[in-house]
């Protein structure tokens, strides 16, 4: 048997990958584009909690201004949880946000200054930017549970301890908008998503 027939025996006789599956309880899975893989996909239960209430973390969290930059440039909060937006840059910069649901503010600040805001309303997404670095920009999910999740580099996004439910999921991108999809979620494993714009 020549070497190309053995390779082609032995590819014959593998057996196909086994298909992913998850966790009960787990949503996760990939968001590409015509680009490939999208970072900074939000990713949400849009709907299927609103009958349950969750405790509101105490800590606040994080926006930082370095490099010029917004870090994390999207990202999620909670309804009620403090914000810090602080400034690791030297110079000005002025935080700017108009919210639809909560209050607009417009502050600026110097290297390690801070500023601590609350949005007590839900709202998909709430835009930050700098009046002086036009460039510069941040979106927050503002919701009221913590079953959210940002995609990485690689398009990857996981949302974990999701009660046994029918959700609808949505993934949020600033350049192409929005797509949902339809889970239910049992004791049973579920296979992977993939949102695709």
């Amino acid at each position: 048997m020549t070497r190309a027939c053995l390779l082609l025996f032995l590819s014959g006789c593998a057996s196909p990958p086994a298909p992913v599956v998850l966790p009960p309880g787990v949503v996760a899975g990939t968001v590409s584009g015509r680009e490939g893989l999208l970072p900074w996909v939000f990713v949400y239960v849009k709907s299927g909690l609103e009958d349950r209430r969750f405790d509101v973390p105490k800590e606040a969290f994080v926006l930082d201004q370095h490099g010029n930059e917004f870090i994390p440039h999207v990202f999620g909060v909670r309804a009620g949880q403090p914000l810090k937006i602080q400034s690791s840059d030297s110079g000005i910069h002025n935080v700017f946000s108009n919210p639809f649901h909560n209050p607009a503010f417009n502050e600026s600040m110097m290297q390690d200054q801070s500023t601590t805001k609350v949005f007590d309303k839900p709202e998909v997404m709430v835009q930050f930017k700098c009046n002086i670095h036009g460039h510069m920009v941040a979106y927050a999910g503002v919701l009221e549970h913590p079953y959210f999740a940002v995609t990485g580099f690689d398009g990857k996004f996981e949302i974990r301890g999701l009660p046994p439910g029918v959700y609808t999921i949505e993934a949020w991108n600033e350049f192409h908008g929005t797509r949902h999809a339809w889970v239910m979620v049992t004791s049973e494993p579920m296979t992977p998503l993939e949102f695709k714009f």
